[in-house]
C-alpha cells in the first residue's frame, strides 16, 4: 500500500518531494472491478492535470512481470502514459 500512497502524495503534493520511487503501487486497491479509466487513482490523475509542478520532479515507477496476474503492470503503463499525454511541466 506504500506504493499508492505515494503515487496518490506525487499527484496531490507536487512540491514535497522532488524524486519518487514507486514500487509495485497497488493502483487496484478499492476499485478494481472498475475500467482502469475509471479508477479513483486514474481520475486523480485526471482532475490534477492543471497542478504544476514548480521544481524538476522524476517518478520512478516499478513493478515485476509476476504481478500482471493483479494487472499492476497495466496499471501502470495506463497510469504513465496518463501523465505523459499531459506534458506537465517539471515532471
Amino acid at each position: 500500500m506504500s506504493g499508492l500512497a505515494a503515487t496518490y502524495i506525487a499527484l496531490t503534493q507536487s512540491d514535497l518531494f522532488q524524486q519518487y520511487l514507486i514500487i509495485s503501487p497497488s493502483l487496484w486497491w478499492d476499485d478494481w472491478t472498475y475500467p482502469r479509466h475509471q479508477r479513483a487513482i486514474n481520475q486523480l490523475a485526471t482532475s490534477s492535470a492543471a497542478m504544476a509542478y514548480s521544481r524538476s520532479t522524476r517518478i520512478y515507477f516499478a513493478v515485476g512481470d509476476d504481478e500482471e496476474r493483479m494487472g499492476m503492470v497495466t496499471d501502470i503503463y495506463v497510469l504513465t502514459n496518463m501523465l505523459v499525454k499531459q506534458q506537465r511541466p517539471n515532471l
